[in-house]
């Protein structure tokens, strides 16, 4: 049974996580990786909001740490790549790239 972060009407888990971070101000180890490591969030929950945000930064990782509220410095970046690749939360689909 999960404990964390609840299911709002019509709002999706992973959308109300995203707000958070984006209007709420909370950033992505409070919102996201800390509820994930306590079994409260799902891979594909995080998949999810991980895929809003590449949509939001044109499919750039680094554009994703002001999004998520986490300081812009090449260890903060390999800080988010890293439980990324450890946990395989890469999203599936990359439709957010752009065409070269």
């Amino acid at each position: 049974m999960r404990r964390g972060p609840k299911k709002e009407e019509g709002v999706g888990l992973s959308e109300k996580l995203y707000q958070e971070m984006r209007k709420g101000g909370k950033n992505f180890w409070e919102a996201v990786h800390e509820p994930f490591l306590r079994r409260d969030l799902k891979r594909s929950e995080i998949k999810e909001i991980l895929a809003m945000g590449l949509r939001e930064s044109q499919g750039s990782y680094k554009k994703l740490l002001p999004l998520f509220n986490l300081r812009s410095n090449e260890k903060e970046y390999q800080r988010l790549m890293k439980v990324i690749r450890v946990h395989k939360l890469f999203p599936e689909e990359l439709p957010y790239k752009a065409n070269k």
